[in-house]
C-alpha cells in the first residue's frame, strides 16, 4: 500500500451543543495494522461530557497513531495515518467522520 493519508479531527461545527472545552483523545478503538472501511471507527474523543467517534471514510490498513490518549486535538489536526491503494482513497470527500455517541442533555 504505497499511497496515505492523515485521518484528521473534525471541525465540529459552530452550534455543536454536545460539550464544550478541548477536544481529547479518549482512546483508539483499532490497533495499528488493522483493516479499516468507510464508517469504520477508529477513535473516540471527548468534548466536555461528550463523546464523538471519528470514523474512516475510506479502505486501508491504520499505520500508526500519531495522537496519544489524553492529548488535546486540535480540529483539522492528524490523529491518525491510514495506508491504502490509490483507489481507496476518499478522494473529493472528508478523510474522516464524526459521529456523536454522548451527549449531555
Amino acid at each position: 500500500m504505497p499511497f496515505r493519508y492523515n485521518l484528521p479531527m473534525l471541525e465540529l461545527p459552530p452550534d455543536f451543543v454536545g460539550g464544550s472545552g478541548p477536544i481529547r483523545l479518549a482512546r483508539f478503538l483499532l490497533k495499528e495494522h488493522d483493516g479499516v472501511e468507510p464508517g469504520t471507527p477508529v477513535a473516540e474523543v471527548a468534548v466536555g461530557d461528550a463523546v464523538i467517534q471519528v470514523e474512516a471514510n475510506g479502505r486501508g490498513v491504520l499505520l500508526s497513531k500519531v495522537a496519544k490518549p489524553g492529548d488535546s486535538i486540535g480540529q483539522g489536526e492528524t490523529i491518525a495515518v491510514v495506508g491504502a491503494d490509490g483507489e481507496e482513497i476518499p478522494y473529493g470527500r472528508p478523510y474522516s467522520l464524526a459521529r456523536v455517541v454522548k451527549s449531555p442533555r
